[in-house]
């Protein structure tokens, strides 16, 4: 017997959204909790944030590009949280807004030379390390991340 192959469903698609949204919330909060009690806070991590909020741009817009499915999570998430499904849908987009707001930060603030590349890795005790980042050199990202986060609450 073959799989069965079925489209997404509302169900799913607001749990892959609700998960790429969980990630992007963990890195997000590491980053900021780094920065206020023990900086610098490691580049990774800061390239792990950028990659899952761009993963979450990809999931938002796959959701937002395909006919009925915005309209459909919003109904599931209606019946789910009691709110009516126009106030989801303002408040999934002033996140995706801000979701927006904070790739554009990371990428205006996280370190490159004069040709675009990477300035993330240093040598050191002949070993390559990861650079570490303050808040300082992290102005547009903390307060973006703080947006972001205060988007999605």
């Amino acid at each position: 017997m073959s799989f069965p192959a079925s489209p997404q469903t509302y169900e799913d698609a607001y749990n892959q959204l609700r998960a790429a949204i969980l990630q992007v919330q963990s890195y997000a909060l590491l980053v900021q909790n780094t920065l206020a009690n023990s900086p610098p806070v490691s580049s990774p991590t800061v390239l792990n944030l950028l990659s899952s909020a761009v993963n979450l741009q990809g999931i938002a817009s796959t959701i937002q590009n395909t006919s009925g499915l915005l309209a459909g999570i919003e109904a599931y998430m209606a019946s789910i949280t009691g709110q009516t499904a126009a106030t989801i849908g303002t408040e999934l987009s002033t996140a995706l807004t801000a979701l927006n707001n904070l790739v554009t930060a990371i990428v205006t603030d996280y370190p490159v030379d004069s040709n675009g590349f990477l300035a993330d890795r240093k040598f050191s005790s002949n070993q390559v390390a990861a650079v570490g980042f303050t808040a300082a050199q992290l102005p547009n990202t903390t307060t973006a991340i703080t947006a972001w986060l205060a988007a999605i609450q």
